[in-house]
Formats: C-alpha cells, sequence, structure tokens
C-alpha cells in the first residue's frame, strides 16, 4: 500500500498514447468505484477514452491504479467561434485510498492542464469539494443513472 504522507505520482497520456495496461487499470478502477460500489450500472465505455484529446491522470499502487480524472477538451464552434469550456468527469479514488488528497491532487492538475473554463457533472453530495477547486453550480440538479447531479463550471 501506499504510504499516506507520500503520494504516488501522476501518470499522464493523451488518449491514443495511453498503453493498454494502463487503460485497462483505470477501466478497472473506474469500474470498480461507479459500477459495482455504487451499483450504478451504465456504459463507462463510452467511445471517449481513446480520443486525440482526451487525457487521462492517474495514480498507481503496484499494478492498480488508485485514482484517476479524465478530461475531454472542447474544439472552438466554428459558428460562434467559442470554445465550450473543457470537460473533467470521471473522477474515481479506490475506497482504500480515499482521504488521501489523491482525487484533489489530480484535479490540480488537471485544472492546470486546462487553465481556463472547465465544467463537470458533479455527483450532488461531491457539491461543496468541487468548490473548493472554484466549480460553482450553473443550473437544476438531476439524475444521472440514478444517482443525483448537478452541473457545475469554473470560469
Amino acid at each position: 500500500m501506499t504510504d499516506a504522507a507520500v503520494s504516488p505520482p501522476i501518470h499522464e497520456a493523451l488518449g491514443p498514447d495511453i498503453s493498454a495496461h494502463a487503460l485497462h487499470a483505470v477501466l478497472a478502477l473506474r469500474s470498480n468505484v461507479f459500477i459495482v460500489e455504487q451499483e450504478c450500472v451504465y456504459n463507462d465505455i463510452d467511445g471517449l477514452d481513446l480520443l486525440p484529446t482526451t487525457r487521462h491522470l492517474w495514480m498507481v499502487d503496484g499494478e492498480d491504479a488508485i485514482a484517476t480524472v479524465r478530461i475531454l477538451s472542447s474544439d472552438t464552434d466554428p459558428l460562434t467561434e467559442t470554445t465550450a469550456p473543457t470537460q473533467i468527469g470521471r473522477v474515481a479514488t479506490h475506497a482504500e485510498h480515499r482521504g488521501k488528497g489523491l482525487a484533489a491532487q489530480l484535479m490540480q492538475r488537471a485544472l492546470t492542464i486546462i487553465g481556463g473554463p472547465s465544467k463537470l457533472s458533479a455527483q450532488a453530495y461531491l457539491e461543496e469539494w468541487y468548490g473548493g477547486f472554484g466549480f460553482v453550480t450553473v443550473g437544476e440538479g438531476y439524475l444521472e443513472d440514478g444517482i443525483p447531479h448537478i452541473p457545475m463550471e469554473r470560469s
């Protein structure tokens, strides 16, 4: 197990560059957290993980991913010449590694990489946690796969 006082390094890869082994570890963690632990049956493999504009951040303990974040970059809309905020999602930490600030480190790195506006769909109970990174609620709550969510953005 990772020592709580020493954080593991952050690994980073674009969709086409992530190794099969690393992607498998990230998908296994997301499956364990979202599908098994939260009992939310949904299709996590959504076709976005391997896009050239998708960036993965993750930490490992041995061979296992223990925390992860996915960044979906937005392109400029040719009609409005504006860029939609970059989306952060699939924020997950293995149950045995929660409370060590790993997800917070990944969020900080993600926000540094993005360097501008970003948005996310937060599980409602995490509203205050995301608020600590400058995110504010921008709409009404809704159910996504049976779990209360809220839309949040950061300027």
